[in-house]
């Protein structure tokens, strides 16, 4: 495992990944040099500390990032005892592991005790508190300005009508894509078929494959990627090749929204994605100056060793 061309805190990142699941990763070791990396140095030991976490596991699933955590023996407003968690990444895209990193973070004490939902950050408020009330007052005037930009970027790769017809098809495509296949002469196959020609004769099939293959939403991607995701607990960006959730993913746990917000801002500090900060002080001051000091906190207790017992909680009725 030895790497010659990686300084010491990189090669112990790629140690501790290859421990951590010797049967999964033994055949990964230049997806483990380049994961390593990616992080970049100033936080290279806080991640390897995280990583050796001995309540942490973490396994290679293809094309897959999530977390499992179990919630420990609850005792009001305290963070007393560390949740077993998995997290499942693939070691293949070096983005997929940060981002979950962020989340056994948030839930270093289990689900319940999630720390963007819990731990009280300014004016009596968590992460979750202040993010959901600036997101509720400025939601609705971020997507009609990221929106605004998508149109722009779209319209002058393609043509000045692309926007709008991809708009306008996107609807009938989304039917289409969650069809089912029909035996040759069954209904399904001829309202399948209906809807093919719909598109096609509407320009929408064309500007499709244009709007992909010009990778028209890296832009916005790269530079909104987290407001994009939070935008998507309101908003249906499936089909539009923006980062984004599923709603049913946020409509089974209201914290949801949070958790996601903490992990893509835990990711991106971690790998200095300066870009998503940028936008987001712009956007979301509020919220994200609360990441900040949850982040802050949680790197203080676990750079110099000290047990949580001075976090202050919110009170649950």
């Amino acid at each position: 495992m030895q790497q010659a061309h990686v300084n010491s805190e990189a090669q112990d990142i790629i140690v501790a990944l290859y421990n951590k699941n010797k049967r999964d990763f033994k055949y990964y070791n230049s997806r483990l040099v380049k994961q390593a990396l990616s992080f970049t140095p100033a936080y290279r030991d806080f991640v390897l500390k995280i990583i050796k976490n001995g309540s942490l596991k973490i396994k290679h699933k293809y094309k897959e990032g999530s977390i499992m955590s179990n919630d420990e023996r609850e005792i009001p407003n305290k963070l007393n005892k560390r949740a077993k968690s998995i997290v499942y990444t693939d070691i293949n895209d070096v983005d997929t592991l940060p981002h979950e990193l962020g989340h056994a973070v948030d839930f270093w004490f289990g689900h319940n005790k999630a720390l963007s939902s819990n731990v009280i950050i300014k004016d009596n408020k968590t992460l979750y508190e202040i993010f959901m009330e600036e997101f509720e007052d400025n939601h609705e005037e971020i997507y009609r300005m990221v929106m605004e930009e998508y149109k722009d970027i779209i319209n002058s790769n393609i043509n000045d009508n692309a926007f709008d017809i991809l708009s306008k098809g996107y609807p009938r495509y989304r039917i289409l894509f969650a069809s089912v296949i029909g035996k040759p002469g069954s209904q399904a196959e001829k309202n399948r078929k209906a809807i093919q020609k719909e598109l096609y004769e509407s320009g929408f099939v064309d500007t499709y494959y244009l709007f992909v293959t010009k990778k028209c939403y890296s832009i916005l991607n790269v530079k909104y990627s987290p407001v994009l995701d939070a935008l998507s607990s309101r908003y249906d960006f499936s089909g539009m090749w923006l980062d984004h959730h599923d709603r049913l993913y946020y409509r089974i746990d209201r914290y949801r929204a949070v958790q996601e917000f903490f992990a893509n801002l835990f990711a991106a500090k971690i790998t200095s994605k300066h870009q998503h900060f940028d936008n987001l002080i712009k956007l979301l001051p509020n919220s994200f100056d609360a990441f900040e000091r949850l982040f802050v906190m949680f790197y203080d207790h676990i750079q110099n060793n000290k047990r949580f017992i001075d976090v202050i909680l919110k009170e649950r009725k």
